[in-house]
């Protein structure tokens, strides 16, 4: 997905760089990689801190675009191209990602629980179907749909990314909201009880003024 124009977490290796607030810049298409089968709940690990992760490459009109190594490891499953603006089922509790064709463009759709709410210039938008997870990575939350390659700013869809250090919250915090790409990096974020929940404010690399927060609600 580009959200953010290859933004988001071009983290396969963008993950081992030092965070790179300053690399807004234009890159390349993404093919999400089959995941390997994980466990639907999400499974600790003794992770680097992702505080020295890099922030994904963000083009101002640009979505961030995340690889898939960086999502939460639950196994992706293949479901038919469906017709623009169409999405994949996520009903009956499912946990996962599910792949399939968007607007021409390759995508997939976070399934879960977990929930998050955005306001972006005075605006705000509210996210479902996604999940969170503490993995070697650090940890992720993963909600809303991602399109992969280089689409219009006007067709991406919602998507909310984080992923962030498990003990002190750094790191960036990224998506899509209303059609508008958002980047915030610099501010940490703030955890609930046992890392179920989570707020975060401050101004955005990219999107300018932002708050919001997220539930996993699991």
């Amino acid at each position: 997905m580009t959200l953010l124009r290859p933004v988001f977490v071009r983290i396969s290796s963008a993950l081992i760089l030092s965070v790179v607030v300053a690399a807004c810049g234009a890159a390349g298409a993404t093919t999400p990689p089959a995941s390997t089968p994980g466990a639907a709940t999400p499974a600790a690990a003794a992770a680097t801190p992702v505080a020295a992760s890099v922030a994904p490459t963000v083009a101002a009109s640009v979505a961030p675009t995340v690889a898939a190594s960086t999502a939460p490891s639950v196994a992706a499953s293949t479901a038919p191209s469906v017709a623009a603006g169409g999405l994949p089922d996520c009903s009956g509790g499912q946990i996962g990602r599910k792949a399939f064709t968007m607007s021409g463009f390759e995508a997939q759709r976070y399934c879960g629980p977990a929930t998050a709410s955005v306001t972006l210039g005075g605006a705000t938008t509210q996210f479902s179907s996604g999940w969170c997870e503490t993995n070697a990575a650090g940890f992720s939350v993963s909600i809303g749909t991602q399109l992969f390659g280089s689409p219009d700013v006007s067709q991406e869809p919602d998507l909310f990314l984080v992923l962030v250090d498990p003990t002190t919250g750094d790191g960036p915090i990224s998506g899509v909201a209303n059609h508008h790409g958002f980047l915030l990096v610099t501010p940490p974020l703030t955890f609930g009880p046992g890392k179920k929940s989570g707020t975060f404010s401050g101004t955005a690399e990219v999107g300018g003024a932002i708050s919001g927060s997220f539930t996993c609600n699991n």
